[in-house]
């Protein structure tokens, strides 16, 4: 009885894993946040990774890079 128990909430357990919560790989979107140095700032660059985790399993991280005009020289 109790292994059939622990049989069934296993089935249940890998049923709500991240892997089947999401049909398609997530995108999680990285920004800066809050007033770096100015508020005149551009794009220097956006990278994208993809990155598993132990917790949510896998999904892809896109981090946007912002430069400020007094750090161009």
């Amino acid at each position: 009885m109790i292994r059939c128990l622990k049989n069934h909430i296993d089935k249940i357990v890998e049923g709500v894993s991240a892997g089947s919560l999401f049909p398609e790989m997530p995108t999680i979107y990285f920004s800066p946040q809050g007033q770096c140095c100015s508020t005149n700032q551009k794009v220097l660059k956006t990278r994208e990774k993809k990155v598993v985790t132990m917790d949510i399993g896998a999904f892809r991280a896109k981090e946007t890079v912002l430069q400020s005009q007094e750090d161009r020289v």
